[in-house]
């Protein structure tokens, strides 16, 4: 595949529309343009700058880390693929993430149906179960609890709970990304956090 001639079949009405209303404080603008223009090694530094915080928000879906790391490597080719489709009518961080959350909550659902017909299997996997015996500090198996009570939430909520809970976006960001109503974003927030609020008291119920 020719990407660089891919870039330019757009048209160079399409890539000026762009420029001339994508928000100027957007820091990615720049290395778009050069993407746009051909400029291959560009998009490597978008990748590098994005990289940590979409692997936090695919894992924090996923759960399985190996799983999130090839969703991952999809998302990026994904963007890289219809880069020339970016409208700017919203920051690129927003629209890349959309991707990933959208691909990390499909590949999540492909992969319990997988595990329905191949296993008989829980979906907590045993090995989570018993993490905490793993671990060598206290504060590692609080964290290890925590993450395996959020795994537990439904899709969309964990979703929605990642987004703003870990990775600190508004209720706003997430229903952007999420292209969902706010009012639902908050819904789902709300019953997320109270799932795991009934989850640690049980934890913590000695009987």
């Amino acid at each position: 595949m020719n990407v660089t001639e891919s870039r330019r079949s757009t048209g160079g009405a399409a890539t000026a529309e762009k420029r001339a209303t994508a928000p100027a404080d957007d820091p990615d603008l720049p290395r778009i343009r050069r993407v746009l223009d051909g400029d291959e090694t560009a998009f490597s530094d978008i990748v590098r700058s994005h990289h940590p915080g979409l692997s936090r928000i695919v894992t924090g879906i996923i759960v399985d880390r190996h799983l999130a790391d090839d969703v991952l490597q999809e998302v990026f080719l994904i963007a890289y693929r219809k880069l020339p489709t970016f409208r700017a009518e919203a920051r690129f961080s927003t629209w890349l993430t959309r991707i990933a959350v959208r691909e990390a909550i499909g590949a999540r659902r492909r992969w319990m149906r997988l595990k329905r017909l191949f296993t008989s299997l829980p979906e907590v996997p045993s090995d989570i179960k018993n993490v905490e015996e793993t671990r060598e500090s206290h504060a590692a198996e609080e964290e290890a609890v925590v993450f395996d009570l959020v795994r537990r939430l439904p899709l969309k909520e964990r979703a929605a709970f990642v987004l703003h809970a870990i990775e600190e976006k508004s209720y706003a960001e997430v229903a952007d990304i999420m292209v969902a109503p706010i009012g639902t974003v908050g819904s789902l927030i709300s019953r997320a956090r109270a799932r795991l609020r009934r989850s640690l008291e049980g934890s913590n119920d000695p009987n």
